[in-house]
This record gives structure tokens, C-alpha cells and sequence, in this order.
């Protein structure tokens, strides 16, 4: 199976590459743990709370991964990478689509804020696998609603959270500042804040 030119190993962050620091391929090393850990649900893993909706109902198990868009069945985390920059004191980490590189602050300088960072990025980073590889909406529909159900009994005023960066002047407002933060990608930080511990609107960064 051949996947797209974009799923290649990016070279430009090979450990070879001179250009890499120590701290470069630690970073590129933990985001792939995270994840591997923690984004299943994104690519329909088996067992994830997304890969149930793969099937009609218990009694009816006619599913097969060609049902699934390449990019989700052969999954992997080589073809991005992390690099550590200079940045704007407001800024802490970008994912650059050109070259499928999680950038960070030098000005990081604890573990804790490179991981949220990190986690933060990689929602970007699955968001633009969807753009990317044309994956057709009613993927990201499941994956919504499948985050949405799992997260309705643990967050009590989640629909008023949701409800509230609804408005067109929180989303455009968030975008102006930082880009695309949708309704998606604030099911899956709470998700991430839950599962790492953290107080709810960590990942997503901007207080909903």
C-alpha cells in the first residue's frame, strides 16, 4: 500500500539532519508517544470511542478497514516532527502545514508546558490530516459526537461550553489571534485535559 507524497518520513527532520538539537528529536520522540497514547479516537483505532460508530449495531458486524480512508489504517507518526524556534513572547507552539513541523518556544522551560503545547499541536496536526487528505465530513461528524457522548457525564455544563464558543465572534475572535479552533478541536482538548489531569480548558488555551 502506497500512501500520498505526504505521509512520507519527512526527511528534513531525519536525526541525522545537523540542524536537530537533543532537544529537537526528544520533543519529536514524546509527541509521538502522546499521540499514539492519546489520539486513537482520531484515526478510528480499534477500541477507541470513535470506532464503535464503524458498525451498525452488535448484531451486524460487516465492517472492513476499506472503509476507512488510508490515512486512518496505516497511521504513522514519522512523516511530522518537532523543532524547537524563536517566537513572539504570546506564542508557545505552532504546527506549520508546509512542512508538517510542531515548532515550540525556546521560551519553554518545564516539562508540563511542553506537554500541554505539544498536545495542543497535535490537535492542529489532525484537524489539517482531515484538510489535507480530503477525509469526507460525516469522519469528523463521528468523531465529534463520539467525544460529545463519552464527555456529556463528566463535564456538567459541557453543552454550555460548546454553546458558548458557537457565537461567530468566539471562533473568529480565537482565529484571529491563533487560527482554527473549532467545536472539534474543543471536545478533544477536553478530552486530553480529563485524561491528563488538568483543569478543563488547558489544552484548548483560550478559557472555554
Amino acid at each position: 500500500m502506497i500512501l500520498s507524497e505526504n505521509w512520507v518520513f519527512n526527511r528534513s527532520l531525519d536525526p541525522s539532519n545537523s540542524s536537530l538539537t537533543s532537544r529537537d528529536l526528544e520533543a519529536t520522540n514524546k509527541a509521538s508517544d502522546l499521540d499514539y497514547e492519546y489520539f486513537g479516537d482520531m484515526i478510528f483505532e480499534e477500541n477507541s470511542i470513535s470506532y464503535r460508530f464503524l458498525k451498525m449495531d452488535k448484531n451486524d458486524w460487516d465492517f472492513n478497514y476499506l472503509n476507512l480512508p488510508e490515512i486512518f489504517t496505516n497511521y504513522t507518526t514519522s512523516f511530522y516532527g518537532c523543532k524547537y524556534v524563536k517566537m513572539d513572547d504570546k506564542y508557545n507552539g505552532s504546527f506549520r502545514f508546509s512542512d508538517r513541523t510542531i515548532y515550540l518556544s525556546d521560551n519553554i522551560s518545564d516539562e508540563r508546558t511542553e506537554d500541554i503545547v505539544l498536545l495542543h499541536e497535535l490537535i492542529h496536526l489532525h484537524e489539517w490530516i482531515f484538510q489535507e487528505e480530503k477525509v469526507p465530513l460525516y469522519f469528523r461528524d463521528i468523531i465529534f459526537m463520539s467525544l460529545y457522548l463519552d464527555l456529556k457525564n463528566k463535564i456538567k455544563d459541557l453543552d454550555k461550553r460548546i454553546s458558548d464558543l458557537s457565537y461567530l465572534y468566539s471562533l473568529s475572535s480565537i482565529r484571529r489571534f491563533g487560527g482554527e479552533h473549532n467545536l472539534l478541536f474543543l471536545l478533544k482538548s477536553f478530552d486530553l485535559d480529563i485524561k491528563r489531569g488538568y483543569e478543563l480548558g488547558t489544552v484548548f488555551s483560550y478559557k472555554y
